[in-house]
């Protein structure tokens, strides 16, 4: 059995920067939204230049390597996925680095600065190489990177590669109308990844009591993963995704900041999917003022709903 290994070479910031514009990296679920300053990439170079970059190492996987390490098992199929859109290598540390490599050019070079572009682009920067790792592996060396912080149960579920996930992120978090909800203009990592939690714990407590999810409706980290896991055919959901449009609709008739709570938005939710479980007819405004008058925002999702569900007659 090939074992976990890793080699190392120097790589000049221009190889890098073709290298990603080659479409070659990828970076992997696990690792954090980004959080990038307002001078990242005039931080970068002038680190660059002055050294300071030079031995701190970026930190790759071999796509192909890992594959071939995983075969016969779930994580086959996931780099197998990455294969099959030409990556080569995964980010496993730096991804802040390559995101600045990636934005860096010719503008970037003025003032003091001036004259320096191909002294930055002509630096080289070593680069670790991961072979034959699972993804188990892959996440471990990043929680031990990042000063042994843990991949959180969020950024498990957000990189769960299954269908069921598939469907979940082109569905709901791919649409603008839902990012919006939360007070953005555009996309970002930490938004999309904010809807997405609240998408399936919703999901999670309807889908139980729509007889879709086996078990309970506790929205636990365990039970999470395991719902996530299962792999749902996403078509047996269609009791509760059919009500999203109109959710959408009462949401933007709301103040943003009643609206972008995760309380009111799966308040309503759970209220809408009860009425039509019960065929009960209710107009928007009485919609409206009992979602509003519901004061309990600390309590599980499941508890919330069972409360709804006790209180509607």
């Amino acid at each position: 059995m090939n074992e976990f290994k890793f080699e190392h070479e120097f790589w000049t910031i221009r190889k890098l920067k073709e290298y990603c514009e080659s479409g070659k990296l990828e970076i992997l679920p696990h690792q954090r939204p980004l959080k990038l300053g307002k001078n990242h990439v005039k931080t970068f170079i002038q680190s660059v230049l002055n050294g300071d970059m030079t031995d701190v190492p970026l930190k790759f996987a071999d796509i192909e390597s890992c594959k071939k390490k995983c075969e016969g098992t779930e994580d086959e199929d996931f780099f197998n996925f990455y294969l099959e859109q030409d990556r080569i290598h995964t980010v496993e540390d730096g991804q802040h680095r390559i995101i600045a490599i990636q934005e860096v050019d010719e503008s970037n070079f003025k003032d003091e600065l001036e004259g320096k572009l191909e002294e930055f682009m002509n630096t080289k920067i070593i680069v670790f190489i991961y072979h034959n790792a699972t993804r188990e592996d892959l996440i471990r060396k990043f929680g031990t990177t990042n000063g042994s912080r843990t991949v959180t149960t969020a950024e498990t579920l957000w990189g769960k590669h299954n269908e069921f996930n598939t469907r979940v992120k082109e569905t709901f978090v791919n649409n603008e109308n839902f990012i919006r909800l939360y007070g953005v203009k555009k996309k970002s990592d930490a938004v999309e990844r904010i809807l997405y939690g609240n998408i399936i714990k919703m999901l999670k407590v309807c889908g139980f009591y729509d007889g879709v999810v086996q078990g309970s409706a506790n929205t636990s980290s365990p039970s999470m993963i395991t719902f996530v896991s299962s792999n749902i055919d996403m078509s047996r959901f269609s009791n509760c995704t059919s009500l999203f449009d109109k959710w959408h609709t009462i949401i933007c008739t709301k103040d943003q900041k009643i609206c972008s709570t995760f309380a009111y938005q799966s308040n309503l939710f759970f209220l809408l999917h009860i009425l039509k479980n019960k065929k009960i007819e209710w107009n928007l405004n009485k919609i409206d003022d009992y979602v509003t008058k519901l004061s309990d925002s600390r309590s599980s999702a499941e508890k919330r709903y069972e409360y709804i569900l006790s209180d509607i007659k």
